[in-house]
């Protein structure tokens, strides 16, 4: 059976994100280059940036404190220049290297699949190649920011889906030990899932979310969207300079498998599709919000 990958909306866009070890910032983008064609450009020692056909894609490090070292050291003397190569020889081991694509139209979510295969071929591996490479791949559908109800929707049907779909995507046990995909509190999860919870304004849906869970480490993340529309309130109650505000959900919690030769990026998209299935069918979502377990997730022990 043909599976849509649009989720019947072609054009609508999405931003992805592959996480990866084994290559460094120059041959990830030297891939990237190979598959979409392009110039490759250097924003700092651990930083590229590829213009393509697609749009532009960055390249980094995925640490902010390397990134940093790296813009403030050009040109580097000996010193600087010794540091940054040790640094960069251990952080390939321990620090994902980074591929943030840009939005792109969900037609076209197929060309990334070449761009895995290829950064296999060139060595680059995935979440299952060692325990420490707890990688992953973040999906940013974008999502009317105006529309609180489809949010919500789209919140409480990932709340019923989650446990189900952690166990059928098989999300790799090093990924959950990092805690950067936490699943949402109990006491959230409860409120999101009450019969006849809907908030009116987003500003309600909001305050409710940063009561209740004030972190960017979640396998769903709202904080871009909710910073997109209100940045202010949300500096205000999360200090995570990583929240960059931005019109889409964050969908964390699909493992990178870059390296596996039956892998495709596409796969991993479908449990998206399926929570906006769901999301879109208000009869549904209802049976499955009134059956779905109230206990705790298996690793809600590692909540924040």
């Amino acid at each position: 059976m043909t599976v849509d990958m649009t989720g019947g909306a072609p054009e609508a866009r999405v931003g992805v994100e592959i996480e990866l070890g084994g290559l460094d910032v120059d041959a990830c983008a030297r891939v990237v280059a190979g598959v979409f064609g392009g110039e490759v450009a250097e924003e700092g020692r651990f930083e590229r940036s590829v213009a393509t056909d697609l749009g532009e894609f960055r390249v980094e490090l995925d640490a902010g404190w390397l990134k940093a070292l790296g813009r403030h050291s050009q040109p580097p003397g000996a010193m600087e220049e010794a540091v940054g190569r040790a640094l960069e020889t251990v952080a390939t081991e321990v620090v994902p290297c980074e591929i943030v694509a840009p939005p792109i139209p969900r037609r076209d979510l197929g060309a990334l699949d070449r761009l895995v295969s290829a950064l296999g071929d060139a060595g680059g591996r995935g979440t299952y190649e060692a325990l420490r490479f707890g990688f992953g791949v973040h999906f940013n559908p974008e999502v009317d920011p105006e529309d609180v109800h489809a949010v919500r929707r789209t919140m409480q049907a990932f709340a019923a889906l989650h446990g189900r779909l952690s166990r059928e995507y098989h999300v790799d046990p090093s990924r959950r030990l990092t805690t950067f995909i936490d699943p949402w509190p109990r006491a959230y999860r409860d409120r999101l899932m009450e019969p006849g919870y809907r908030p009116r304004s987003m500003s309600a849906l909001m305050d409710d979310y940063l009561e209740l869970t004030p972190t960017r480490n979640r396998a769903l993340d709202l904080l871009p969207l909710f910073a997109h529309v209100d940045e202010a309130r949300v500096r205000d109650r999360v200090g995570d300079e990583k929240v960059s505000p931005r019109p889409t959900f964050h969908y964390r919690m699909c493992n990178s498998r870059v390296g596996h030769p039956d892998w495709r990026l596409t796969q991993e998209w479908t449990s998206w599709l399926r929570v906006e299935a769901l999301a879109a069918d208000p009869a549904r979502l209802a049976r499955e919000l009134s059956v779905a377990p109230r206990a705790p997730l298996p690793w809600d022990g590692l909540l924040t």
